[in-house]
């Protein structure tokens, strides 16, 4: 559940930030003048609809607090230092050494 609940976390943050809501192009979108819809069967973007679900309804109450957490620190001038949880930096590349020697533990036989 903990693991689930960080990979949605990591990713509703990583969508967030890739693609920031633009208030001009959703003002544009017709669907928005719809009553709210709850389904995703309607075709309408996650962004524009009610939540449907468990988990639509957890991804929506993460995107809140990022929002609200933005609002936040803009509003007291400090940057994001906390987020993302995974950084870039830390994750292990396609071509990097990896020093496994402390990984094996000599075996006791008696």
């Amino acid at each position: 559940g903990e693991e689930i609940f960080l990979d949605m976390f990591e990713d509703e943050y990583r969508s967030m930030t890739m693609k920031p809501m633009n208030v001009e192009y959703l003002m544009m979108d017709a669907s928005i003048l719809l009553p709210p819809t709850g389904t995703p069967l309607t075709g309408i973007d996650f962004v524009k609809r009610l939540p449907c679900g468990d988990v639509e309804k957890t991804r929506r109450a993460i995107r809140v607090f990022f929002m609200l957490r933005s609002l936040s620190l803009q509003l007291r001038g400090q940057p994001e230092t906390q987020l993302p949880l995974t950084r870039e930096e830390d994750l292990i590349k396609t071509d990097d050494v990896l020093d496994l020697s402390e990984l094996v533990t000599p075996s006791h036989s008696g």
